[in-house]
């Protein structure tokens, strides 16, 4: 008898930005939020409102939600290359990748 559950796919987020991609965790990714809310930025608040959608699905649904995508628009790069040198000494590395990925990109 074999087993018909499909395979548990690890919650993560994946921001996109030209031809580059960065994989946050869900818990990684609210924390992205958090600080781009607390930008006086329209771009910020704007990037903060998608990541807080794919967040929410994230974690609210680990084992079903897969990788939820966040397509970053041009003038939201900056922003996100600031908050994520402000984030990037945190442990895990994913914040110091992505901000290695936003300045070669």
């Amino acid at each position: 008898m074999s087993n018909s559950e499909p395979p548990v796919v690890q919650p993560l987020l994946r921001l996109e930005f030209g031809q580059r991609i960065a994989l946050l965790q869900p818990q990684e990714a609210v924390m992205l939020r958090d600080e781009l809310h607390a930008i006086d930025d329209p771009s910020a608040v704007r990037l903060a409102a998608q990541i807080d959608v794919a967040a929410t699905m994230l974690l609210a649904a680990p084992l079903h939600a897969g990788v939820r995508a966040v397509r970053v628009a041009d003038d939201e790069r900056q922003v996100l290359l600031d908050v994520s040198r402000k984030l990037e000494y945190l442990p895990g590395g994913s914040f110091a990748k992505l901000q290695h990925e936003l300045s070669i990109g």
